[in-house]
């Protein structure tokens, strides 16, 4: 059996994804990326941190190994992401399991689960004025936040919360999520097994299952698909294999991305509680269309929101009392 180092590998496997960027113009920013996919996919196969990799380039991995990363190498040659290759992806400190079954989290979702955390706050001091007003103390549901996420896909932004209030202790809650696929929901009870949070999954189109049970909610959370049907097509064509579903907004119904979150809307009627609030990431190709949409279905309070890079990216409002 043959053997190789950590430092024959990496050189390789760079060698591998450059060669056929010598003589692009942008040749070292792009060395960089793929410096730190190289580190990444090395580091998963060989069981090592990227920081053990540079430290010590003469360490020792199997033929097995070897030839294991330079498969992965090959399929991120063709556009496959590396979150997928490695089967993690980092979202809002926590790691998360991720297939293809699922969309890749994305650091501008980072932004809803801000927002969200910013609702959950406020909801709470609402509710305790509202129980001060009723002289009703004691009453253990009504002091109960009552929180869904919509479309949940891996389960990153349900987790996130959750995570967040559990770890905060101050907030007496209870989170719910749904997804259509079944396999996405899997790859979300996983992650929600590996980060030890407390969250009920329910298999099912949009808020259906919500309103099968008959609940109601305090704040419903959504990043559903929103991109149209045609950019959602061509975001496919570089490889990336993430989930269409996920992506494509308008499923036969419309044309501009906003098919699912008009049905979305026109179903919080029956599981939004009067005062509770929606929160939906919905990107930038249509937000200003959804602000219509939410202030047609009675919605008061809607605001846009920036991500990072101050692109339209969340929107919420409240349902009026």
């Amino acid at each position: 059996m043959n053997f190789f180092t950590l430092g024959e590998a990496r050189q390789q496997g760079v060698f591998l994804l450059v060669q056929e960027e010598i003589t692009s113009k942008n040749c070292s920013e792009r060395l960089r990326t793929h410096l730190l996919d190289v580190d990444c996919i090395l580091g998963y196969v060989a069981g090592v941190s990227k920081t053990y990799i540079f430290s010590h380039p003469e360490a020792i991995i199997t033929e097995e190994q070897y030839k294991k990363f330079l498969d992965l190498i090959e399929k991120r040659k063709k556009g496959f992401p590396v979150a997928y290759l490695i089967e993690k992806k980092e979202f809002f400190g926590y790691d998360f399991f991720v297939s293809p079954d699922v969309l890749i989290p994305k650091p501008d979702t980072e932004i809803l689960v801000e927002k969200a955390l910013e609702l959950v706050k406020k909801i709470t001091l609402e509710k305790q004025i509202e129980l001060e007003n009723e002289k009703d103390f004691c009453s253990s549901e009504k002091n109960s936040l009552k929180i869904a996420d919509i479309c949940t896909g891996s389960g990153c932004v349900a987790i996130s919360v959750a995570k967040k209030l559990q770890e905060l202790n101050n907030v007496n809650f209870k989170m719910v999520a749904t997804d259509i696929c079944e396999k996405a929901l899997n790859v979300a009870k996983r992650n929600c097994r590996q980060n030890d949070c407390n969250v009920e999954f329910l298999l099912g189109d949009l808020l259906e299952p919500l309103i099968i049970k008959n609940q109601s909610f305090d704040l419903i959370i959504s990043n559903p698909p929103y991109v149209p049907k045609t950019v959602a097509k061509e975001l496919l064509l570089d490889g990336r294999s993430e989930p269409i579903l996920a992506l494509d907004g308008d499923c036969g119904e419309t044309c501009d991305g906003t098919g699912i979150i008009r049905r979305l809307v026109g179903q919080l009627d029956k599981v939004l509680r009067k005062g509770g609030y929606v929160i939906i990431e919905a990107g930038e190709y249509n937000i200003e269309t959804v602000q219509e949409i939410l202030k047609d279905n009675g919605f008061i309070q809607v605001e846009i929101f920036k991500d990072l890079s101050g692109m339209n990216r969340v929107i919420m409002g409240k349902k009026e009392k």
